[in-house]
């Protein structure tokens, strides 16, 4: 590949017969939005969005699953520790 290819644009490939193909890449015009900037802006909403409710205690913490550090085990783990604080004293 020569420097003025890479400078151009040109890309080369090879195809299912094992030639050399040159292929020209094509730049997306910079004022459309791509789905790498929509991803990008969700995370930054989402991050945003959960910054203030922890920071105002406005979440309830006992959910599992989508807040971070509480996934299915601790779940599990709450309600095995449930089950031994009760079985004991009679409850189930």
């Amino acid at each position: 590949m020569l420097k003025q290819d890479v400078e151009e644009g040109h890309n080369y490939s090879t195809n299912k017969t094992g030639e050399r193909v040159l292929q020209r890449c094509v730049q997306k015009p910079a004022n459309k939005p791509t789905k790498c900037w929509g991803e990008l802006h969700e995370k930054l909403l989402v991050n945003t969005l959960m910054h203030f409710l922890y920071s105002k205690d406005l979440l309830n913490q006992d959910p599992f699953g989508f807040i971070p550090l509480k996934s299915t085990t601790d779940a599990t783990m709450a309600v095995k520790d449930f089950l031994d604080e009760a079985l004991p004293k009679g409850k189930f």
